[in-house]
């Protein structure tokens, strides 16, 4: 498992691509790498800014995380200039 960061980074982002709204166990991730929630933290924080949303972990459950659409700047702009109906 001597595996760069960066490429940790990529197998879970086409992980969580591929599994698509049925998201990845913390399970699943752990078998990429041990610090999956780092590179988790990696992905939603740097450039591309993903949105991973993590779902469950209630008593013994496995977190899921799943890859949700990211709005693009110029789309959150005119979301927010749009006139409103009232």
């Amino acid at each position: 498992m001597n595996v760069k960061r960066g490429d940790q980074r990529q197998e879970i982002l086409e992980a969580l691509q591929t599994a698509g709204a049925r998201g990845c166990t913390s399970e699943d991730l752990t078998r990429i790498c041990l610090r999956y929630s780092a590179r988790i933290w990696e992905l939603r924080h740097g450039l591309d800014a993903y949105n991973i949303e993590t779902i469950g972990r209630t008593g013994t459950e496995c977190a899921r995380y799943v890859l949700r659409p990211t709005i693009e700047p110029l789309q959150l702009i005119l979301l927010e200039t749009a006139p409103h109906d009232y």
